[in-house]
């Protein structure tokens, strides 16, 4: 959480600043960190206040549940909370309120509880120690695009404002994705990231895994250090929960290059000073970038990869530029659905 983390410069294993926006997220991954829970009882014991104010805002966004993942995120939360009872101990009568408000938020919300939507988890991966966080996890949504006459598929999470972009997103919860995009980009992101995106993965692709001679990729950055900042520990983290290859190493920049909007005007092919191992023919490659604008990059990537004898290419990006034209979501819908992912981030 950032307010924890501004206090408390916490490190992972990539050596990344630790961003968690959501308080009650932290309080959760912190049973799996014994670093994060002494940092998580150092800042309870030293800041109440705003415990109490992290509390409150996040249980006040479930004052109206309007779709499942709302109703599974504050079942989800509600469950931290009672697991978490000796955290609270301090805080008397608020914490009985909290339960017991957000247990009214799903009385009234029973509508939403869909247990045929339950996905259980093989037990033999890791992934398995964050089942119960399985049913709030976000969709990502899956995209068809036309580049350079030809179709490109890729799944995302965010729509993300583009400052070069003339289409506006005026609500505030773009400004968050915008700075969620730009700490990824100076290398921090979320310990619950990879959780999400591994979940994604095997829900999805659970088929795909089973068969296995699957590996996790990267389109590189326009600089080795940049990708290695990036995506370095998140690829790590998300092949160990599925038991899969870390393809980190198998895509490679070995020349650095101008950023990706001085390369659009130079016309300079994406492809330029970037490796390809070997190892990759006959792989099924699940590729990871963080933003897709264009487009071109993954086109690309997705058609040199066939060339060097990969069985097949799944694409995955955190956001997708967003432009007005050929956008089929309402203003509202396109809210709702980048707010609620802000409501486990």
């Amino acid at each position: 959480m950032k307010n924890l983390c501004s206090a408390n410069t916490a490190k992972n294993q990539g050596g990344q600043n630790k961003l968690v926006s959501n308080f009650l997220s932290s309080v959760y991954l912190s049973k799996h960190s014994n670093t994060l829970r002494t940092q998580i009882v150092e800042f309870i014991s030293k800041d109440s206040a705003k415990v109490i104010q992290l509390v409150d805002e996040q249980i006040k966004q479930f004052e109206q549940i309007s779709n499942e993942k709302d109703y599974y995120r504050c079942a989800f939360f509600l469950k931290v909370l009672q697991d978490n009872i000796e955290l609270f101990k301090g805080f008397d009568s608020l914490y009985g309120a909290w339960v017991f408000t957000l247990i009214d938020y799903l009385e009234k919300a029973e509508k939403y509880k869909n247990t045929a939507q339950a996905i259980v988890v093989d037990p033999n991966l890791p992934l398995v120690k964050y089942a119960d966080l399985g049913p709030s996890i976000p969709k990502f949504r899956t995209e068809t695009k036309l580049v350079s006459g030809k179709q490109i598929t890729f799944d995302y999470l965010f729509d993300y404002r583009s400052t070069y972009s003339n289409d506006i997103l005026t609500d505030s919860v773009f400004e968050k994705v915008q700075s969620f995009v730009f700490d990824f980009k100076n290398g921090k992101h979320s310990p619950i990231l990879p959780i999400i995106l591994a979940y994604h993965i095997y829900v999805k692709y659970g088929a795909l895994l089973k068969q296995g001679n699957v590996c996790l990729c990267i389109i590189p950055s326009s600089t080795a250090q940049r990708s290695q900042d990036r995506f370095r520990p998140l690829t790590r983290e998300i092949s160990k929960l599925l038991g899969i290859e870390d393809g980190y190493g198998y895509i490679t920049r070995k020349v650095d290059r101008s950023d990706s909007r001085e390369q659009t005007k130079s016309k300079i092919d994406v492809l330029q000073g970037v490796e390809f191992s070997k190892d990759l023919a006959g792989k099924q490659v699940i590729l990871l970038d963080d933003v897709l604008t264009m487009g071109t990059s993954v086109l690309r990537f997705n058609e040199h990869l066939k060339q060097e004898g990969v069985k097949s290419v799944h694409n995955i990006v955190l956001a997708k530029t967003y432009y007005h034209k050929g956008n089929n979501l309402s203003m509202p819908q396109l809210i709702e659905l980048n707010k609620g992912i802000f409501n486990l981030l």
